[in-house]
């Protein structure tokens, strides 16, 4: 089991070097100095999900001044966002892919740009799914010298509902979590059992699983659980110090 980090929903305005950005772009030689860091501020549709519940983030560079403001970045991406409950524990989860070229400069105009519009589709790189509970998500624009733009808000990731309450979903997509029998075929947890439309493999043995989908009737009159997406649950790692993060307001 394999699953991408997520996808890009405005893959336009991604690179310094997209087609509708150009305008915008010029060597870093040639641009005029600013000393000056960007407010930069994420965004999400709401700031409690299920496991493995796609995530709309959107990341914006505000310039509240009446002039352009000129960023200077030392390499090609502009950009990272993390995930996680504290510093030692942040996982990345995107970074802006580098273009051709390295240090390069951009302008933003006054008002809100959007640098990017990026759907996660809750599976860390490692192909694990965050366990529930609360994290800070985070991003940095890497500034030519020492500055760095940040901003930081807070995520919350529910427990999954309990196998039992499916009855109740009809065909709503949820995510549920328990272990499976050997077949892979039906996950199990403390409220009950539930047969899956297709059998999950390649699951790390004696692994709870998060898995998200909807039941449906199956051509024998049956019904199952089918699947969206599947991914073991992160293991816990140890908290040391807390990151509080910051309000976007």
């Amino acid at each position: 089991m394999a699953y991408p980090p997520g996808r890009l929903l405005n893959p336009r305005k991604l690179s310094a070097f997209g087609p509708a950005l150009a305008s915008c772009v010029v060597l870093l030689a040639a641009a005029a100095p600013d000393a000056r860091t960007p407010a930069i501020a994420l965004s999400v549709r709401q700031t409690t999900y299920d496991p493995l519940d796609a995530v709309d983030i959107t990341l914006f560079v505000r310039n509240g001044d009446a002039k352009p403001y000129v960023a200077h970045f030392a390499q090609t991406g502009e950009y990272t966002i993390w995930l996680g409950t504290d510093a030692p524990d942040e996982r990345e989860l995107w970074r802006a892919p580098a273009g051709a070229g390295a240090a390069h400069a951009r302008t933003f105009l006054p008002g809100t740009t959007t640098l990017v519009t990026y759907e996660w589709n809750g599976v860390l790189a490692d192909g694990s799914a965050p366990a529930a509970g609360d994290y800070a998500l985070r991003a940095a624009l890497p500034l030519a010298g020492s500055a760095t733009a940040a901003a930081a808000m807070r995520l919350r990731i529910v427990a999954p509902l309990p196998v039992s309450g499916l009855a109740l979903t009809g065909t709503r997509v949820v995510t549920i979590s328990g272990t499976l029998d050997a077949a892979g075929a039906t996950l199990t947890d403390a409220s009950g059992s539930v047969a899956l439309a297709r059998r999950i493999r390649n699951a790390p043995a004696g692994a709870t699983i998060d898995v998200r989908g909807a039941m449906a009737q199956q051509p024998d009159g049956t019904r199952a659980f089918f699947i969206e997406r599947w991914a073991p649950v992160e293991r816990p790692v140890a908290r040391t110090t807390p990151n509080p993060g910051t309000s976007n307001g």
